[in-house]
Parts: C-alpha cells; sequence; structure tokens
C-alpha cells in the first residue's frame, strides 16, 4: 500500500472486548439483523475501534470515553497498534483504510470498524 506519507501515524487500530455498562442489556446495544441465528443471550463482544490519538496512552485513554457514549464497557484490550505500522506491513485492508479515511475527516476521535464478534456466557 502507497501510505509512505506517514498519513495514519495519529491513528490506533484497537481491538477490544466490550460489555453493556451497568443498566443496560448488551443485545438492546447492538444490530443483530446479520446473524444467522438469534441470540438473545449475548453478553459482549469482541470489536476493533480506530482511534484517533497522538499516542498510545492517549488512544487506550479514549477507548472507555467513546464507548460509555455509546453504553458499552471495556473489559480487555488484547492488542493496540499504530495503523501506519500496520499498512506499512500492508496488514490492513482497503475497507478500514477507508473507514479511517473517513475518520481522519471528522471531527471524531473514535470509530468502531469492520464488526461486532459477539459471544455468550459460559454455561457451566
Amino acid at each position: 500500500m502507497d501510505c509512505d506519507n506517514e498519513k495514519y501515524k495519529n491513528l490506533w487500530h484497537i481491538f477490544v472486548n466490550i460489555e453493556a455498562i451497568e443498566g443496560y442489556n448488551f443485545n438492546d446495544l447492538i444490530d443483530t439483523s446479520d446473524c444467522d441465528t438469534t441470540v438473545s443471550k449475548y453478553i459482549g463482544a469482541w470489536t476493533n475501534i480506530l482511534v484517533k490519538a497522538d499516542t498510545i496512552n492517549e488512544a487506550i485513554e479514549i477507548i472507555p470515553l467513546g464507548l460509555k457514549e455509546k453504553n458499552f464497557k471495556v473489559i480487555f484490550i488484547e492488542r493496540a497498534v499504530n495503523l501506519q505500522s500496520m499498512a506499512d506491513e500492508n496488514d490492513v485492508d482497503e475497507e478500514e483504510l477507508e473507514e479511517a479515511d473517513w475518520l481522519l475527516s471528522t471531527s471524531y476521535r473514535f470509530k468502531i470498524v469492520d464488526r461486532l464478534y459477539p459471544y455468550i456466557a459460559d454455561e457451566e
């Protein structure tokens, strides 16, 4: 990919485990219309988030704030990678770069990209 100009150096690709904040039902917060089967027991999801920030520390601070606006909370951050590094290594697809371009063109600092990967509680 032609990303030598460091266009994406202030964007961070963060893979996060999320759940609904107290008082909200996770299933009410997500669109399940694309799911093969209807599951009303989802308790959380893994998701990819793009964050506009100068440093990784700043990006990690923004994540819970952006999620709270959508009534989600962070359970675990699996990884955080600079999007420019991913682009330089051809480790990002064009669709995500299009979403990154959109984010860069706005005043927003946060965008859930791709899709959610929901999960249900372990049944014992």
